[in-house]
């Protein structure tokens, strides 16, 4: 798979065809009139931000580092299937069905709703197979894959044996050889309000999840790539639009160390109760914030 296709070039920044992406983004946001929106979501971020306490936030950053998402160069899968034919999409969605089922039986300590994933993915692999004319192929991988997990005697058995998170699209990550899935919702039983997972409903729209995590000569080196695109026309945007996306970052952060809170003070009955009172407070603030900001 080439470069241009991933979205990231060899040293894991951001190739030419992520610029165009953004570019046009920025564009479709300025012809909207969305310059009010960008401003008034990146300064509701920022009061919500400060709602958690720092006290909170520093010890689980650093002690709780084996549940926090590291940084994974990557696009969506979205974005991905924008920027590439109809074939390549599919042969990249064949690609991770595949590996999906050589690592079905690894051991994991968080299981998903199989059924509902397979429902979920045939809808979304129908209409590119049916395009790049490999429907049948891929059907009978999927079948294969369906028939092993109906042969367990338990299904709660069956876990995700990649990475950290659930087995769907919208938590998936691509590089031009490679996918991780991001970090996404602890288990249901613990927490079944969280519906929506707040970390990954910027992820699918922007793409860049490691925003934050770029060095500081890479950051401007993208950003005045994207600034280039746009040109004078829609200049007056890109400052807007650069800090609405490092506030997205920032939300990023907060949205995970939010659902921490629960496993680090777990042993504490009084503190588990008061944190996770709490974030669920604040997740639900933020899920809503979103909703209407988007």
């Amino acid at each position: 798979m080439s470069h241009v296709c991933s979205g990231v070039d060899e040293r894991g920044g951001i190739s030419g065809s992520s610029i165009e992406f953004l570019g046009r983004t920025v564009r479709k946001t300025a012809r909207s009139g969305g310059e009010e929106k960008l401003l008034a979501q990146a300064e509701h971020m920022k009061r919500l931000a400060q709602k958690l306490p720092g006290h909170v936030l520093k010890p689980i950053k650093t002690d709780s580092c084996g549940y926090s998402m590291e940084y994974f160069p990557g696009i969506s899968l979205d974005v991905f299937c924008t920027m590439c034919s109809p074939y390549a999409a599919f042969q990249r969605l064949s690609e991770i069905v595949t590996l999906m089922h050589d690592n079905l039986y690894a051991k994991h300590n968080e299981s998903y709703d199989i059924y509902a994933y397979f429902d979920y993915l045939n809808k979304r692999l129908e209409s590119y197979g049916r395009l790049a004319g490999g429907a049948s192929e891929l059907n009978a991988r999927l079948q294969d894959l369906r028939a092993c997990l109906n042969g367990k005697t338990a299904l709660e058995h069956c876990r995700a044996g990649l990475v950290h998170g659930d087995l769907t699209f919208e938590n998936i990550l691509l590089t031009a050889d490679s996918f991780v899935l991001i970090d996404s919702n602890p288990s249901p039983s613990y927490f079944a309000p969280w519906a929506l997972d707040v970390g990954k409903i910027r992820q699918s729209v922007f793409s860049f999840y490691e925003r934050s995590k770029y060095s500081g000569a890479q950051s401007r080196e993208a950003l005045e790539k994207v600034y280039l695109y746009i040109g004078e026309r829609f200049s007056r945007l890109f400052p807007v639009w650069s800090e609405a996306l490092d506030q997205q970052s920032r939300f990023f952060e907060i949205s995970h160390y939010i659902r921490l809170l629960d496993y680090k003070y777990r042993t504490s009955p009084k503190l588990s109760k008061y944190y996770y009172d709490l974030s669920l407070r604040l997740t639900d603030e933020l899920v809503r914030s979103m909703r209407v900001a988007s």
